[in-house]
């Protein structure tokens, strides 16, 4: 990339990869519990139907995508994101305690309870992961040293969705034991998540530098007509955001099915803490690989393999559910590949700022991750309402024994379904047209 801080140097210690990386934990605290426990809280704890549950979480994944573009927007205006950061980690850990509170109402008051606690989350959210994602933008304009800064983040926010997957299934029984209830111990676990989110998001802001400047003509105030024109001109930007959302969507389905499979099928909730578990270091692996693997046979290649791999161990999950042995070994090898994939697509962002610059001569790096974190969100909120559909179809009942069509249903939640998902990444990746970090429109227009 070539920018206005050419001259300054673009190198970035390990010391402040580690940074930037912790400002990302609190987001991670969030939305694996979201992924992993908000249908099943909604269902078992707070007492609204799977299907309720569904309409919720869609309803405030759409609210909040006006919010993505808007925030998004306003912070390349300021052309500062650190405060963002900070201000919008507090609110979302505050906001994030009141979604799981369980007040006593009747069902249509806990569903509305449901959708207006969301939705103010993810307005706060918003407000902090948008101008977050965006810090790896203007930290440096390398390339390679964004990847490095991405690796290092995807590696720290392992810790928080370790700690939510294995730590929360294994601490919440004796917990809600303790406490007396379930609607007691999720508000305690969760308000523990917030101030470490807080915690974490200061020292972000204190430990990274913002060194690259938002490109601005002289005289002129970035309008949001200029802003929207210029995302919708960056046709790279549309194919990563549709193979990201994929990504996100078979993530987050496989992700929020889990609890049913081996609750319901298996029988053994305490399954869920071992795949969890499972998943975290061989994701890692996947996370520290992608640099080289990136640099050697290309993002683009990368992404296309891994979206097919996954999608035939998802086929394998599904021939061999009641096989220990084989989910282990699928869950082990897709969560590589899985690493990468979150690693690569955030990168690959950089690229479609440069590219939309030199093709609009506007410099939107903030929308640009806006509508890559809507997706990512959207997704979130289809895959709750995907699950919620299919709980419902299917006759589940919370806390009973299942049907076989119900199990048939919870098995393809997490096999299946998710995994036909994930082939959208590798067909979307088809059309992509940077072949190289950085590259210039006329460099592109040759290739």
């Amino acid at each position: 990339m070539n920018t206005n801080t050419d001259l300054l140097d673009m190198k970035v210690t390990l010391k402040e990869r580690i940074a930037f990386g912790m400002g990302d934990i609190a987001a991670n605290f969030f939305l694996q519990t979201i992924a992993v426990f908000l249908v099943i809280f909604y269902t078992d704890v707070l007492g609204i139907t799977a299907a309720a549950a569904g309409i919720v979480t869609m309803a405030s994944r759409l609210f909040d995508g006006v919010n993505d573009i808007f925030i998004g927007h306003l912070a390349d205006r300021t052309g500062k994101y650190k405060k963002w950061v900070m201000y919008g980690s507090i609110a979302s850990a505050v906001l994030f305690v009141t979604m799981f509170l369980t007040p006593n109402f009747g069902p249509l008051g806990k569903a509305i309870y449901a959708g207006l606690t969301f939705s103010l989350f993810t307005l706060a959210y918003t407000a902090y992961q948008i101008p977050y994602t965006t810090l790896n933008s203007v930290i440096t304009d390398d390339s390679h040293e964004q990847m490095k800064l991405n690796s290092v983040r995807f590696s720290i926010i392992l810790i928080p969705i370790l700690i939510v997957s294995v730590g929360v299934p294994l601490i919440l029984p004796p917990l809600a034991k303790a406490l007396g209830s379930a609607n007691k111990a999720y508000p305690v676990l969760v308000g523990v998540f917030g101030l470490i989110g807080i915690i974490t998001s200061f020292i972000c802001v204190k430990g990274v530098k913002e060194r690259v400047q938002i490109r601005k003509k002289e005289g002129q105030t970035l309008t949001f007509k200029e802003s929207m024109g210029a995302i919708i001109r960056n046709r790279p930007l549309i194919i990563l955001v549709i193979a990201w959302f994929a990504q996100c969507l078979q993530y987050n389905m496989n992700s929020a099915a889990i609890p049913f499979f081996f609750t319901y099928v298996h029988g053994n909730e305490q399954l869920v803490a071992l795949f969890s578990l499972i998943a975290v270091p061989f994701a890692l692996v996947g996370m520290l690989l992608a640099p080289a693997l990136s640099k050697k046979v290309g993002n683009r290649s990368l992404l296309i393999v891994s979206g097919i791999i996954i999608f035939l161990l998802s086929v394998l999950r599904y021939f061999f559910s009641m096989n220990l042995l084989v989910l282990i070994g699928a869950t082990a090898i897709s969560s590589i590949f899985t690493g990468m994939l979150n690693v690569i697509c955030f990168t690959m962002v950089g690229d479609t700022i440069e590219y939309g610059y030199k093709k609009t001569g506007r410099d939107v790096r903030a929308l640009n991750f806006s509508f890559f974190v809507f997706m990512q969100k959207v997704a979130m909120g289809l895959s709750a309402a995907s699950i919620g559909f299919v709980l419902n179809k299917i006759g589940y009942i919370a806390n009973v024994e299942q049907t076989d069509l119900s199990k048939f249903g919870l098995t393809l939640n997490y096999t299946l379904i998710p995994g036909a998902i994930i082939l959208l990444l590798s067909l979307s990746m088809i059309f992509w047209n940077i072949p190289k970090s950085g590259v210039s429109i006329k460099e592109e227009e040759n290739v």
